[in-house]
């Protein structure tokens, strides 16, 4: 997991207000994908790792790639 971000990044999902937060331990093979995860955020984001929150790339997760793209503004990888 990332430091714990006390600089105060800006998160890439906005209007959290209401929303739930949620906190837990994961495996060792579970916090590999996490990681993972995390650096396909930031290749999508276009934002260097260590500024991708653990809420983002929950929130990422819980989206999929499609719903985060429509989120970011960035068109759908064409199908081949």
């Amino acid at each position: 997991m990332a430091k714990k971000n006390t600089g105060g990044f800006p998160s890439i999902f906005r209007n959290k207000k209401g929303g739930t937060r949620y906190q837990g331990v994961l495996t060792k093979p579970g916090s590999a994908r996490f990681e993972d995860a995390r650096n396909s955020l930031a290749k999508l984001a276009s934002r260097p790792v260590k500024r991708i929150t653990d809420a983002d790339v929950m929130e990422f997760l819980a989206r999929g790639e499609t719903e985060t793209r429509k989120v970011l503004g960035i068109e759908a990888i064409p199908e081949l």
